[in-house]
């Protein structure tokens, strides 16, 4: 019998789309893991809009998540069951997954932090 076959990485070198390995604060992930992490941990709260502010919050800290859109990770439009929603415009993403101007930033959550300092670049570490 032959030997079987070493796993895969998790992210093959040159690897795109929701693939592509991001390495964000000093931990490396794919665009895919973070994007889910992000939807599940972050915007547990957000009901349907969750994945689209995950993914729109994990492409503000990757560049190299740009060709990683929201059909390729599951965003659906209007919950389970759902078509996949479209790649996420301009437009979509108007839609600001906090409010930074509102509550003591040293309160804040890491997802609420992260996002208003690289969008608005509001409560960044000094």
């Amino acid at each position: 019998a032959a030997p079987a076959a070493p796993a895969a990485p998790p992210a093959a070198a040159g690897a795109t789309g929701c693939e592509a390995e991001c390495v964000y604060d000093g931990w490396a992930a794919t665009c895919r893991s973070r994007i889910d992490w992000s939807q599940k941990h972050d915007f547990q709260d957000r009901g349907q809009s969750a994945c689209r502010l995950a993914h729109s919050t994990v492409l503000g800290q990757c560049s190299v998540c740009t060709t990683c859109n929201t059909e390729d990770v599951g965003c659906l439009a209007d919950g389970p069951g759902a078509a996949a929603a479209a790649p996420v415009s301009d437009e979509a993403t108007a839609v600001k997954p906090y409010d930074c101007d509102n509550g003591e930033a040293n309160g804040w959550s890491a997802g609420k932090q992260t996002w208003c300092c690289m969008q608005e670049q509001k409560a960044c570490p000094r």
